[in-house]
């Protein structure tokens, strides 16, 4: 038996910037592109992840509640990685910033344009939320 562990974004607007176009499809693809997140989070987990999941499957335990937890260390493990290790590998501005909320400062802490650029990963609250894990 095999398993493939999928991560993901659910794809929601990004109505903040007032461009319907822009969705968090959109921007993890920017964000892959520029900056390899999931590539990047996935070779920090992948062995975790590989023996979490053979220590269910070896006591006959892949069941709901696994993958619920699986599901769960994944999205606190990626939360943890974007704020405390690609945010601050970005903290510098004048890194290529190549999204139009990150270059006009948008807050979605504080619903609003600050007009000071800040990197991409500095707010990230819509990205983190959409991010998903499921299974095939």
């Amino acid at each position: 038996m095999s398993i493939t562990i999928n991560l993901g974004v659910v794809d929601t607007d990004y109505s903040i910037i007032g461009d319907p176009d822009t969705t968090t499809g959109k921007v993890a693809k920017i964000l892959e592109k520029e900056y390899g997140v999931m590539a990047g989070f996935v070779n920090k987990v992948e062995d975790d992840v590989t023996k979490k999941v053979l220590a269910y499957f070896s006591k006959g335990e892949w069941d709901d509640f696994a993958k619920a937890e699986v599901k769960d260390y994944l999205e606190e493990q990626f939360f943890d990685y974007i704020f405390f290790e690609q945010a601050k590998r970005y903290s510098d501005y004048s890194y290529k910033i190549p999204t139009m909320a990150a270059q006009f400062g948008w807050s979605s802490i504080k619903k609003e344009w600050t007009g000071v650029p800040r990197p991409s990963f500095m707010d990230t609250e819509t990205y983190l939320k959409s991010f998903t894990v499921w299974y095939e």
